[in-house]
């Protein structure tokens, strides 16, 4: 159980195997954060479950958005090295503007979700789909922490997370 805290809400991982890698996990534990919430719904509010589902799947990428904001400012999770156009230069590095990007991302894929939401309903369900795959791609824009990794462990709990969304789903047809 202690592993388990202090995996999902540590500041950052050292991997043992390669001690230069650093992985933060900010927005993994927001969403693991969202989902024993939703669980601890389920369980004690059946009957209102399905509005705070639909509450949180807007809500979460609208907080991943914002939450951009802080790391452009400290500069945390910046894109890979980058000197063209829109570069954001940190600690006298520049890096690809990667933070700006999921920013408007986020946004826009807020306003769909609010549009779904407000027209048909029984869709907004699989909009997370939307939002967890928007985040491994642009996951690809960062800086590697190694050059021969192709895929980080923050896009492998993405792909997790997918895959336990869809079990989910297909556990609780009811709902959609």
């Amino acid at each position: 159980m202690l592993a388990a805290c202090v995996f999902f809400f540590g500041l950052d991982i050292r991997l043992r195997r390669w001690p230069q890698v650093e992985v933060g996990f900010s927005a993994i534990r927001g969403i693991i954060g969202a989902g024993f919430a939703l669980y601890i719904v389920q369980r004690f509010f059946e009957k209102q479950f399905r509005c705070f589902l639909e509450a949180t799947i807007i809500a979460l990428p609208l907080m991943y958005s914002i939450s951009k904001f802080s790391c452009l400012l400290v500069g945390c999770c910046h894109g890979f090295e980058y000197s063209g156009a829109h570069a954001y230069v940190h600690e006298g590095k520049s890096y690809f503007p990667v933070q700006l990007i999921e920013i408007v991302c986020f946004l826009i894929i807020t306003m769909v979700f609010i549009y779904i939401a407000k027209r048909k309903k029984n869709y907004l369900i699989y909009m997370p789909y939307v939002a967890l795959g928007a985040k491994f791609l642009l996951d690809f824009l960062r800086e590697r922490q190694a050059p021969f990794v192709y895929i980080s462990v923050n896009q492998i709990l993405l792909l997790v997370l997918i895959l336990l969304w869809g079990i989910f789903l297909h556990k609780k047809e009811a709902i959609a």
